[in-house]
């Protein structure tokens, strides 16, 4: 029979479909939402998943350290205003070709 203090040493690993308490659901909510859409301004995913600015700015920046995704701080300006922001897209991530007719490829010896 094992005493208290031999069975409190070891701890099960997560399963999969468990959250990790070292993952946040919103650091997951916020890698969703920049798979859904690609490329997002960090004001457009705390609009989108209603979390704070400071709350996203911080999962982006975990995010960035696990190298899940690729942010960058950018500058814009609309009507003389300038809005600073961080820049968020999955790391490795190709969103797929859009649907409809592609144009031809250009035959070689064509131009002559």
């Amino acid at each position: 029979m094992q005493t208290p203090a031999a069975r409190g040493r070891f701890i099960s690993a997560p399963q999969p479909h468990q959250q990790s308490s070292l993952e946040p659901i919103g650091m997951t909510e916020t890698l969703q939402c920049l798979k859904k859409h690609g490329q997002r301004l960090d004001l457009e995913i705390a609009r989108e998943t209603r979390m704070p600015l400071a709350t996203v700015r911080q999962h982006l920046t975990a995010l960035a350290d696990r190298r899940e995704a690729i942010v960058c701080k950018t500058i814009q300006f609309e009507n003389g205003i300038q809005i600073e922001a961080w820049q968020g897209r999955v790391s490795g991530f190709i969103p797929p070709a859009t649907p409809g007719r592609k144009p031809k490829p250009k035959a070689k010896g064509a131009d002559r």
